[in-house]
């Protein structure tokens, strides 16, 4: 993936975050900026020896970068050599601050101090989490498709689209399910959508089961990184228990 190496020291990255922040709280029609000052979840524990930090966040909230930004950049500064950056959606290449601040901020972060960086959590769209979560719950194909809808409709964005039967947001489930090698078309895509919502507890339960594979994959990261005794995690708040000893 391309680094860009573009900022000569991270405040001016995080002057220029902050300045995307505030153009797209302006310009963006869509209710999701009123999540940019939802609070942040931040939990710091130690897995196999490591320190590792998470910062849990609404998605689109500026609190992930300030906390970054206030506390843990210093620490990374003191040693740079010892951290590791775990970023949700870290395939992903933002060419500027205002298209997505906060994944901008991390992904140029790793790159004003040559940080290692793997993607944080295990990918909903690739058989072996399916197989997984489908082994625990007895769930087929069909359901965590719904799960997908599901949770894309628990955004504003996506919300303001579906309740204006925006043909955009067909299209984006359409490629999310494309993602896995899926060969339908939009008829599936609006099968979906005309399911009843999901019940909460079964979010829960396959939330729960994804979260348990994705445990399974930091630790294999964590092996693969022994040097590095600091973990910074940036993901959505519902996979902070991913990155805890499990119970």
């Amino acid at each position: 993936m391309k680094r860009s190496g573009r900022f000569k020291n991270e405040q001016d990255l995080y002057r220029a975050v902050c300045t995307g922040l505030d153009l797209r709280l302006r310009n963006d029609p869509t209710p999701a900026r009123e999540g940019i000052n939802d609070p942040l979840e931040y939990v710091i524990t130690q897995v196999n020896g490591r320190a590792v930090y998470v910062l849990g966040e609404y998605h689109f909230s500026r609190k992930q970068v300030d906390k970054a930004h206030t506390v843990i950049v210093p620490k990374i500064e003191a040693d740079p050599q010892s951290w590791l950056l775990l970023r949700e959606d870290n395939n992903k290449y933002v060419r500027s601050p205002f298209e997505d601040p906060t994944l901008f901020y991390f992904q140029e972060l790793t790159s004003l101090f040559r940080i290692p960086y793997q993607e944080a959590k295990a990918d909903l769209q690739s058989q072996p989490t399916r197989d997984y979560i489908m082994k625990k719950t007895g769930l087929m194909e069909i359901d965590l498709d719904w799960f997908v809808h599901t949770l894309n409709t628990a955004s504003k964005t996506a919300r303001f689209l579906v309740e204006r039967n925006d043909e955009r947001y067909i299209q984006i489930l359409l490629n999310e399910f494309r993602l896995r090698g899926f060969h339908g078309d939009s008829a599936y895509v609006r099968q979906i959508r005309a399911f009843s919502p999901m019940s909460q507890e079964l979010v829960d339960t396959i939330t729960k089961h994804w979260n348990d594979f994705s445990r399974q994959r930091f630790y294999g990261i964590l092996d693969q990184y022994t040097d590095k005794m600091n973990i910074l995690v940036s993901v959505g708040g519902a996979h902070i228990p991913a990155f805890q000893e499990s119970n």
